[in-house]
């Protein structure tokens, strides 16, 4: 489907999808890693794009978040909760090893065990070959753990990744108030781009507006955002928590039906299809550990992402007048923080 990047036309409407509500917590949340009642490092994200060893820099949605912590670090529960899962853990021995218990999968670490192998408690029961090899740790239906109980010991990814669960579904935990956490730092945009139905960037002489010809037809627009959070090394990049845009005559006034951002892309669930990731992120995407010389979020503004459901679309250049207009771009954190700079595109739509 086609988005237009103008006023809605009179009697249309976006079709309303009904989803549970979220349930939302107010007590402020102990850390997974101790101190627990201390501000930890938040180095990863829900929705951020994550690709594959084969090369696939878009190959699946980071689905929770990432808390750093040393390599042999305890992992502790952050909520009182029973193992419901006659399989609850998984990846023996993996780097992404991992323990489910109550709403949250603890993933990254050692199951029930220490660095060097050992049970951690009696709720861990080491399971071995016919050549007495630990092979995997079974964690019995029914094991209860109270909060600040040992989960396992974090392996070499020097993290521990939480997912979060609500009704079946992956929400953003950081909806989880965990103790201390403050961001105030706003995204940053680097730039943005267009593309023409043949995937060829438009570009601009310097100093002068990106011309656009009314008879392009379908324009993709791809912004390049990445943010922070208090606490975090320079070099280090989430992702966006909220992308939309607003249209604005040459006058600096916004259009008629853009007083207001129009909201593209909301990461507060995930889509169950994780193919879904390459509509909502450019090709130009990827991150470091999967062979990106940079950590790069690319996102694709003309789809939508919205409670858990996509759709594709494409800008028509032709439904706008003649004329110069600024394209700006609403770029937010989880917190509310809007990025500043960067974040207009002067355009000009010529016949």
């Amino acid at each position: 489907r086609v988005h237009r990047l103008a006023p809605p036309r009179e009697g249309e409407a976006a079709p309303v999808v009904a989803r549970p509500a979220l349930v939302t917590r107010t007590e402020p949340m102990p850390w997974p890693v101790g101190p627990q009642d201390m501000v930890h490092e938040v180095v990863g994200v829900m929705g951020e794009v994550r690709g594959a060893y084969n090369g696939d820099s878009r190959h699946h949605f980071h689905a929770g978040l990432d808390v750093r912590a040393d390599v042999g670090a305890k992992v502790l529960a952050v909520f009182p909760s029973k193992v419901t899962d006659p399989h609850a853990n998984w990846g023996f021995n993996s780097l992404s090893e991992g323990l489910s218990v109550g709403p949250l999968s603890y993933i990254h670490m050692r199951v029930g065990r220490d660095p060097q192998g050992r049970p951690l408690d009696p709720r861990f029961q080491i399971l071995r070959d016919a050549k007495g090899k630990a092979e995997r740790v079974r964690v019995p239906r029914g094991t209860r753990f109270a909060v600040g109980d040992a989960l396992g010991t974090i392996n070499a990814m020097a993290h521990v990744h939480l997912d979060y669960y609500q009704g079946g579904n992956v929400v953003n935990p950081l909806t989880l108030p965990f103790v201390g956490f403050t961001d105030t730092v706003p995204p940053f945009i680097q730039r943005i781009a267009l593309y023409d139905g043949a995937g060829k960037r438009i570009t601009a002489k310097k100093g002068q507006p990106i011309r656009l010809n009314r008879s392009l037809g379908d324009v993709q627009v791809v912004v390049n955002a990445y943010d922070q959070v208090n606490g975090n090394l320079a070099r280090r990049k989430l992702g966006l928590y909220k992308l939309g845009y607003q249209l604005l005559q040459a006058d600096g006034t916004p259009l008629p039906g853009f007083g207001q951002p129009v909201i593209t892309q909301v990461f507060d669930r995930l889509p169950r299809n994780q193919d879904a990731v390459k509509a909502v992120y450019a090709p130009t995407s990827g991150i470091t550990v999967y062979g990106s010389k940079s950590t790069q979020f690319d996102y694709a503004l003309n789809n939508r992402l919205q409670d858990g459901e996509i759709e594709t679309g494409s800008w028509r250049i032709g439904e706008l007048a003649p004329g110069r207009y600024t394209l700006r771009i609403h770029a937010a954190d989880f917190a509310g923080n809007l990025a500043q700079e960067g974040r207009d595109l002067a355009f000009e739509v010529v016949e």
